[in-house]
């Protein structure tokens, strides 16, 4: 969007910075904010290919650590244009209680929290967790670690970020 914030831009405008033309946006989604879910969803497509089949692992938290790898492969690669959009452009999170709801069912949320459910009932992981809260906080810290490497211009290695990150992640959580 090059600058353009997201809230205050007009079909027309991000049609134009796009280069496309708006009947060919309205093809392919009927309101920016649908553009917005599509955008957010990339990262869901991701997981649900590439990440899912590989969480097989008898220890959950190698399962947590597969997944949290995934997201950094996703926002090193395909999705680090992604992370520029979201960080520069005011980009929309879901902020009502009900889109807030519908965002706890992507695979972004259900894959962890299927992980430390997992984990839970393999008695690997503390019993007195809230398991909403807890993927709630590892969402936000993985995201924010996206956004500040985007706003940083990519100056280290995210993936070893991350995996530094999810290793201390762990160690509050086993029992």
């Amino acid at each position: 969007l090059n600058g353009l914030n997201f809230q205050d831009a007009t079909v027309r405008k991000i049609c134009a910075a796009a280069q496309i033309s708006t009947g060919t946006f309205y093809h392919y989604f009927p309101t920016k904010n649908d553009l917005a879910e599509k955008i957010l969803g990339k990262i869901d497509e991701y997981l649900t290919v590439n990440v899912l089949p590989a969480l097989n692992d008898e220890k959950e938290s190698e399962n947590l650590i597969k997944f949290a790898r995934g997201f950094a492969r996703y926002t090193n690669g395909i999705g680090s244009a992604t992370g520029n959009v979201i960080s520069t452009s005011g980009f929309p999170l879901p902020n009502t209680a009900e889109e807030i709801r519908r965002e706890h069912g992507r695979s972004l949320y259900s894959i962890p929290r299927q992980i430390l459910q997992r984990g839970i009932e393999k008695n690997q992981f503390r019993q007195d967790l809230d398991l909403d809260e807890v993927v709630d906080q590892l969402i936000i810290i993985l995201r924010g670690h996206s956004l500040e490497w985007a706003r940083r211009s990519r100056v280290y290695d995210i993936e070893a970020k991350i995996d530094g990150f999810i290793r201390l992640f762990l160690e509050m959580l086993r029992n």
